[in-house]
């Protein structure tokens, strides 16, 4: 049996999805004044519907299959948290391919000891990263990185968010708010466990909200 909606909650509805992308392209314009272009690289951005999904893997199999094609690739975590660092945990995973082939570069660029949201966790440690701060970071990794590979056969930059579209970043703005001025194409990964539909396709549907 098909239940009809009543026109009020429709009204509703609409209305929270015309208010919520005006909030995203207000906090949109205001990250690309503040967050300078970054000039044109290969990169992908890597979000995870949920918190343990394997993004940490997908990155790794990324870089080392580029470095066995002998495609320079750099693998980003912009923020990290806990004392176990994932860059850590890509290079392991790469070691086999960076033998006589291209190497694998990794960076972290913030870490915080707690391992917790990162905004719970910059706050505990009384250092709160402003956005612009967190995108004038990333946008000098990305710049750095680039020069070095010119020489080679391009350069990819495979960036690992820390969690989902809407985990907060140290400073509390849901990361994918702060990432979107970059303008690169996102990878989602699933999350195959029960309940794991909804997540996904709410992670997929808040970056289309924001045009990534």
């Amino acid at each position: 049996a098909v239940r009809a909606v009543p026109r009020a909650d429709v009204f509703c509805q609409a209305r929270c999805v015309h208010v919520a992308n005006e909030r995203h392209a207000k906090v949109q314009k205001a990250s690309v004044r503040s967050f300078s272009a970054v000039p044109a690289v290969q990169a992908f951005v890597v979000y995870g519907a949920n918190t343990d999904v394997g993004k940490t893997l997908a990155c790794a199999a990324i870089c080392y299959t580029a470095a066995l094609r002998g495609t320079a690739v750099t693998y980003v975590k912009p923020v990290q948290t806990g004392l176990e660092t994932d860059e850590f945990a890509v290079l392991r995973h790469c070691a086999d391919a960076t033998s006589g082939a291209q190497q694998v570069l990794a960076e972290t660029l913030f870490q915080f000891a707690s391992p917790e949201s990162p905004a719970t966790a910059a706050r505990k440690e009384g250092a709160v990263v402003a956005d612009n701060e967190l995108q004038e970071a990333l946008r000098q990794c990305l710049q750095r990185q680039q020069g070095a590979g010119d020489a080679m056969r391009g350069h990819l930059h495979v960036i690992e968010t820390a969690g989902g579209p809407l985990t907060p970043a140290p400073s509390s703005t849901p990361q994918a708010d702060v990432y979107a001025p970059l303008q690169l194409p996102c990878i989602l990964i699933g999350d195959p466990r029960l309940g794991g539909i909804s997540a996904t396709i709410c992670a997929a549907e808040s970056l289309a909200a924001r045009g990534q």
